[in-house]
């Protein structure tokens, strides 16, 4: 039995930085036999910048970090994440999986171990600033060391064009990729329209490496953070095929609607949207109806946008509701609700709603004043019968 589940448990590790201590060493040290089957460590912290810092304790979090990197057999890992557990209060830090969150000593030490112990890890995380710990050549990709990567994680400030050339020549050394999640560090929005020229900035560096363009990025998943798009949407489909695009998120972006309107005649056959937090100065109201109705049949919907009204037009929704596993919907009340539910949506796993309001004879008969959420949505139709907890 211990032969069988053993590489089953292990093969999935996620260790939360505060047990990033003695007694994990000291696990590390008597060679646990699960150590050899981990395939894809997690690192969560809901401080990142803090870590590597001695009075946070951090020295011994780095020790016990490296000693479990060094004691998973070499190039066995395929997927390193330190992972920043996103908050909504703390939305202008990085909410991306970056890899490794503090510019110390310990930094370099666990840059070196991945690089050159685990050379199959499949993802790479690049936070800007934090390598300034080690010299340009040092770090400097050449042939084909991540021919392999399919996943790049990106946090750089706008303004540190260092950094965005950096990412450029990682676009450059990255043919396989497939993934990209890049956030931000924006001027303050809507400051004489900074953030628009900086979007241009970013957008022109990162993807044109030295001497020559990098060559269209083909993704299957795309996520953007505190992008500003009024200026830059051209540009940035221009770089990014996106005809096979099965994942889309956009995270507290500035001026979503022309990238909207660019993408919209792709017909993308999205598996799942997320569009959360935009900030917008001047709104099409239509804009993000119209390109709903574009997709191919969605699986998850993720919509926490309020000022915008799909309410009016019940057909914006009506052709995902079949197909829909997963709704979040987050509105504000005081302007009403932004779409209407009424169709049975039979696949329906997982449903969240807020700022709705409820007619009366949507709920059950009967004189309680409070009803199972299952029963709610079984008399809506939402629900499959098999479906138990919520």
């Amino acid at each position: 039995m211990q032969q069988l589940v053993t590489p089953l448990l292990y093969k999935n590790m996620e260790i939360f930085e505060e047990h990033l201590n003695s007694g994990l060493l000291k696990t590390i040290e008597a060679g646990h036999p699960g150590l050899p089957q981990v395939r894809n460590l997690y690192i969560k912290s809901f401080q990142p910048w803090n870590f590597g810092e001695p009075h946070h304790g951090a020295s011994l979090q780095s020790r016990v970090l490296d000693c479990l990197v060094h004691a998973i057999p070499r190039d066995s890992l395929t997927r390193f994440e330190y992972d920043t557990i996103y908050d909504r209060g703390r939305k202008r830090l990085p909410n991306l999986r970056v890899r490794v969150p503090h510019d110390t000593r310990d930094y370099a030490s666990l840059y070196f171990a991945l690089r050159h112990r685990q050379a199959k890890v499949c993802n790479y995380q690049h936070l800007g600033g934090a390598e300034k710990c080690l010299s340009r050549s040092t770090i400097a990709f050449s042939g084909d060391k991540l021919a392999h990567v399919t996943s790049v994680q990106v946090f750089v400030h706008a303004y540190y064009y260092d950094d965005i050339d950096l990412v450029s020549s990682i676009f450059a050394c990255t043919p396989a990729l497939r993934s990209l999640d890049l956030e931000l560090g924006m001027p303050d929005l809507f400051d004489d329209g900074e953030c628009c020229d900086s979007a241009i900035d970013v957008a022109q560096r990162m993807f044109h490496h030295e001497s020559k363009m990098v060559q269209p990025i083909r993704l299957k998943s795309l996520r953007m953070t505190s992008m500003c798009f009024r200026l830059v949407s051209r540009m940035l489909t221009t770089n990014l095929d996106l005809k096979d695009l099965k994942h889309l998120q956009l995270i507290s972006c500035t001026e979503i609607d022309p990238f909207l309107h660019e993408i919209q005649p792709l017909g993308l056959h999205l598996s799942s949207l997320c569009i959360a937090f935009p900030e917008q100065e001047d709104m099409d109201y239509r804009a993000l109806p119209n390109f709903i109705r574009s997709l191919k049949p969605l699986k998850r919907l993720t919509l926490d946008y309020s000022g915008i009204d799909l309410y009016e037009d019940c057909e914006t929704l009506r052709p995902h509701y079949s197909s829909l596993e997963s709704l979040r919907v987050d509105d504000d009340p005081r302007q009403g609700p932004m779409m209407s539910i009424f169709e049975p949506a039979p696949n329906l796993d997982q449903l969240a709603l807020s700022g709705f309001n409820l007619e009366d004879d949507w709920l059950p008969a009967g004189s309680a004043p409070f009803y199972d959420v299952h029963d709610l949505l079984v008399r809506a139709g939402y629900v499959r019968a098999s479906c138990s907890s919520y």
